[in-house]
């Protein structure tokens, strides 16, 4: 399970990086890109190379992430059927909606009956393209399905086994911020979806001899739903918070009482403590550029293809880096472009953070998610405890190519690491380039190590990018290394 509380470091650790980070200088990072010397800084003169580096492109499975979506995380809903560079994306979510509170019944009516059950979810952003229908079917979950209110489940795991339909809607996604005007309501953000009219008969016949008895008697009554992409329409994902009063079932009845008619309604809600939740996305990346350089099998990629939970990452290789020549490391600095896919790119933007972790190479790790740790030295923490992904160059900057297009450009930090390399205090590994949702690895040096899972993007499912490999023609994946000589 993942820990997303703020992380809190003793006061000695701290310290003792603190008093490593204030021995190195920086030099002005303004520099132009590609001199070979810079001017000088303290009467001393530096020098910058460039190391070529080896890209790899590879695939996250459920060995190596093992990201699970909590209750109060945003929940993707939809499918993306053409995204030429990924290829399709369908996220399904699945939900309780329970009764404020059990024993539980309707009001003792002379006679009750359905009027319309909905099926309400409540929006908060796209990803991908509005103006494409979608469809949603609502299915109920499987009585032998081991959902639980006490477990986080696995974002690229396997969805649960359904049993009947309850309702299907096809939409625009874009109208789904429109205002809605229904009865003794007003409201905007929602997706709703109206369901079989017996499924909510069903509901009224239920009482608190039975069904409403307690929550685990509901559950043996009634599982929850599953609410999945459909169609074959679509080029979006759609977030939803199901941890919102606007997330709800919405049980509209008419009701006979002293020979007066009227109508009510009566709703079942999202609750963070009883209800259980799951959301799974599922990749497939046969249809996109990417399936290029999964397969290829012929060596270093020049394209690499970066994917947000669940997705895909690069392996970097720097050969360079050993054997390097005794000098004082003043910036060393992984530079990551962007490549231009400017027709996709205005529907699927790229992360915010690219993050980046160097493999143990020692082979001591626990399991397949626990074979990376931070870069040594330069990953540090803010005083709040949260990560300062800015001083590691994680937050990307906007520049343009050679055609004018507005790329992403990411400068990523590794002088202090690369400084302990030339020392020969730390051994020269791979590296792993990713946009996780959350990332998992050992923080610390020699026997003072945790392990750590602190989130690095906002959202998971969300985000993507093209970026020039090792060998790329005009937007290298580079190591650019300023330095001076030592005597």
């Amino acid at each position: 399970m993942k820990n997303r509380n703020p992380l809190v470091l003793i006061s000695s650790f701290v310290l003792f990086f603190l008093i490593v980070f204030s021995s190195c200088k920086k030099i002005n990072e303004a520099t132009e890109l590609g001199s070979d010397l810079i001017p000088v800084v303290d009467n001393i003169n530096t020098f910058s190379d460039t190391l070529a580096v080896e890209t790899y492109n590879e695939l996250f499975t459920n060995l190596n992430d093992s990201t699970r979506i909590l209750k109060t995380d945003i929940h993707y809903l939809g499918q993306i059927n053409n995204d030429p560079l990924f290829g399709k994306t369908a996220a399904s979510l699945f939900l309780e909606l329970k009764p404020s509170s059990f024993k539980y019944a309707f009001e003792d009516h002379d006679a009750i009956s359905i009027d319309s059950v909905v099926l309400v979810l409540n929006y908060r952003e796209i990803y991908g393209d509005s103006t494409i229908s979608q469809q949603v079917t609502v299915k109920e979950i499987s009585q032998d399905a081991n959902f639980r209110r006490d477990s986080l489940y696995l974002i690229n795991g396997t969805p649960f086994e359904t049993t009947v339909t309850l309702g299907t809607k096809t939409f625009l996604p874009l109208s789904l911020n429109d205002s809605i005007k229904g009865f003794r309501e007003q409201a905007a953000n929602q997706l709703r979806i109206r369901l079989d009219d017996a499924f909510g008969q069903r509901l009224l016949t239920y009482d608190s001899t039975n069904a409403y008895l307690s929550d685990s008697a509901f559950r043996k009554y009634f599982k929850g739903f599953a609410v999945l992409p459909g169609g074959t329409g679509g080029n979006a994902v759609m977030g939803f918070q199901l941890a919102d009063t606007n997330t709800k079932l919405a049980i509209y009845y008419n009701y006979v009482k002293g020979g007066k008619k009227d109508t009510t309604v009566r709703n079942f809600y999202f609750n963070t403590s009883t209800s259980a939740s799951a959301n799974f996305v599922q990749r497939e990346h046969t249809a996109g550029e990417i399936n290029n350089y999964l397969t290829n099998g012929t060596g270093a990629d020049q394209l690499a293809y970066i994917q947000n939970t669940p997705g895909s990452y690069v392996r970097v290789k720097i050969p360079g880096l050993v054997n390097l020549s005794n000098r004082v490391i003043h910036r060393a600095e992984l530079i990551v472009q962007q490549v231009a896919h400017p027709l996709s790119d205005a529907l699927f933007q790229p992360s915010p953070n690219l993050f980046i972790e160097a493999l143990i190479p020692d082979g001591n790790a626990n399991s397949e998610d626990d074979k990376y740790k931070a870069i040594p030295y330069d990953l540090t923490f803010n005083n709040d405890g949260s990560l300062n992904l800015s001083g590691l160059g994680t937050v990307s900057t906007k520049a343009f190519d050679q055609a004018g297009n507005s790329i992403s450009v990411w400068r990523l930090n590794l002088s202090r690491y690369v400084q302990n390399i030339v020392n020969q205090k730390e051994t020269v590994t791979d590296f792993r380039l990713s946009s996780p949702f959350i990332a998992r690895f050992s923080f610390g040096l020699g026997t003072s190590q945790i392990m750590v899972n602190p989130q690095i993007n906002p959202t998971s499912t969300k985000y993507r990018v093209r970026v020039g490999g090792g060998d790329h023609p005009t937007q290298p994946m580079r190591l650019r290394i300023v330095y001076s000589n030592i005597q």
